[in-house]
């Protein structure tokens, strides 16, 4: 788990980066206190594709748009590959890797039968002979699964494609928007400066996720039995209204930028955004594992904080990433 902290503009370089070492996101929550900001976010809309897809399909759609962004869905311990910012990473079993022949790759894991091997490809790259070697070699494969395994291409999630393969393969994401009133809220955000700073920070992003839970131990009159649960508010909060939006799908880094902006731009109280990622194989901008199943997630929190010896105000931030491979 890593913490990063800074203030609006000045130190959002980290922010920006954050989301380019995640492009698989599946899940967006935001909560807000400020309504009006509510209802403009839920208006914000983002689509993706699901379809079945050979390596042909995957490098004809590279070359329409050398800004798609795909991976493959299956369970962890199968071969699977995605492709982010022109570079394919495939996560192969031994087997596979020795019988695909394209030459390059690193092992990674135990050496035996557990074995996995990660291949990384430039799809910039069209004329060397790696290039060459590598795209017939997929092809090849891709033969081989419809001949021997009766595997009509991979499931995959892309976006964006020149067009798409059928009417059902579009896959339309919008928000959820949840209101709960009543709710204890944060109203200042923690003083970086302080000595328990870190405590502080931990109670901060304690709250955002029981928000996005919709637990109700925020709730004022929450009656439940102290034996079986106790839950402090951090120090200062308030009664409020706060709301709770959530995008689930196939959200591209492009759009998260979008939703990030919103967020940080607007001084309107506390606010919070926290992002899921899907499973993938790793890629040079993300920090997935370096073989499928690890979980990845980020939680953003911001609010307005006076400025040290000064009358005027500015946004603060803090991040808190975490990846279990």
């Amino acid at each position: 788990m890593q913490l990063k902290a800074g203030a609006v503009p000045q130190n959002t370089e980290n922010l920006e980066k954050i989301i380019d070492k995640h492009p698989f996101t599946h899940q967006l929550d935001v909560i807000l206190t400020a309504e009006e900001r509510a209802r403009s976010l839920v208006a914000l809309e983002t689509s993706y594709y699901r379809t079945k897809a050979t390596f042909s399909d995957l490098y004809l759609a590279f070359s329409a748009s050398s800004t798609t962004t795909a991976f493959t869905l299956g369970s962890p311990t199968t071969d699977a590959w995605c492709l982010d910012r022109g570079i394919l990473s495939l996560s192969l079993t031994q087997d596979t890797y020795e019988r695909l022949g394209i030459g390059v790759g690193t092992r990674v894991g135990s050496v035996g039968c557990n074995s996995r091997f990660l291949v990384q490809l430039d799809l910039h790259d069209r004329t060397s002979p790696l290039a060459v070697r590598a795209r017939g070699c997929l092809q090849q494969w891709d033969i081989r699964r419809a001949t021997e395994e009766d595997q009509e291409g991979w499931d995959v999630l892309l976006h964006p494609v020149p067009e798409a393969p059928s009417p059902e393969a579009k896959q339309n994401v919008r928000a959820l928007l949840q209101t709960t009133a009543n709710v204890f809220t944060p109203q200042a955000f923690p003083a970086i400066s302080s000595d328990d700073v870190h405590e502080d920070l931990a109670e901060f992003f304690e709250w955002v996720g029981l928000a996005s839970l919709g637990s109700q131990r925020l709730l004022v009159g929450d009656s439940v039995n102290p034996y079986a649960a106790s839950y402090e508010p951090p120090l200062g909060s308030s009664v409020a209204k706060i709301f709770h939006l959530r995008w689930s799908g196939f959200l591209s880094p492009a759009f998260v930028h979008c939703i990030l902006k919103e967020v940080l731009e607007r001084s309107d109280g506390v606010r919070a955004m926290s992002a899921l990622s899907f499973d993938a194989p790793v890629s040079p901008a993300s920090c997935s594992g370096a073989a499928p199943g690890g979980e990845n997630v980020w939680t953003l929190i911001a609010s307005e904080a006076r400025v040290p010896g000064s009358a005027s105000s500015e946004t603060r931030w803090a991040l808190v990433e975490n990846t279990s491979k």
